[in-house]
């Protein structure tokens, strides 16, 4: 109990202090007195305006860590023999946005460069350390290959969008769509890779950009 009571004392004591170094504050901002002898004064009064901050949309896009196409050999006849793995993309956590409005995904290879029309090459690769590729494609939700649609999008390929209402009013307030990756084998057709073309065995890279932004739906 001595020891609650003393710490509110204390309290007390600084709050007083405080207090009186207010009003010492006061005085030596000089502020106006009136008197008998001086029954008038001016005090200047200020305000500001300022612009408030409009409120930002949030989400969270969640892209996949890895695409692997496994094992690659080359087939026994000069067909196609595609390679195939789906991939999600989620949307989740979208907070603040307006109506009809929602996020673009888009994605392109790394190392994918506008040309001079302003255009992706819309191709997208695997490589090995002797400098060997590999094409691939990837198609959207819908099945259509990307690189099929507009190209001069400025962050890559239009992958996916998601309606903020979409995702706002689902169950579980995030939605998944599925994609595919698909690389045809037949590149490989008609090389030895156990003897004379082994150099374009081993192991072969690759990296996707993903780019997600707001839009509006109209």
């Amino acid at each position: 109990m001595k020891k609650s009571s003393l710490l509110r004392r204390g309290v007390g004591l600084v709050l007083a202090g405080s207090l009186a170094f207010g009003m010492q504050s006061m005085v030596f901002a000089e502020d106006t007195n009136l008197t008998d002898s001086s029954q008038s004064g001016d005090t200047d009064v200020t305000g500001e305006v300022a612009v408030s901050s409009e409120v930002s949309p949030s989400y969270i896009i969640t892209i996949p860590e890895k695409i692997n196409f496994g094992t690659l050999t080359s087939p026994d006849t000069n067909e196609d023999d595609y390679k195939v793995v789906s991939f999600d993309v989620t949307a989740s956590s979208f907070v603040d946005f307006s109506d009809n409005t929602g996020v673009a995904v888009l994605v392109k290879d790394s190392e994918d460069e506008k040309n001079s029309n302003g255009d992706w090459s819309a191709k997208f690769y695997i490589r090995s350390e002797n400098s060997y590729s590999l094409e691939y494609s990837i198609l959207d939700p819908s099945g259509s290959d990307i690189s099929s649609g507009d190209l001069t999008y400025e962050n890559g390929l239009l992958y996916n969008v998601f309606g903020a209402a979409a995702v706002a009013t689902s169950s579980t307030g995030s939605v998944t769509v599925t994609g595919t990756a698909q690389l045809n084998q037949k590149q490989l057709y008609g090389y030895d890779l156990e003897d004379a073309d082994s150099e374009r065995t081993g192991t072969y890279d690759g990296k996707l950009n993903f780019y997600a932004k707001v839009v509006d739906l109209s």
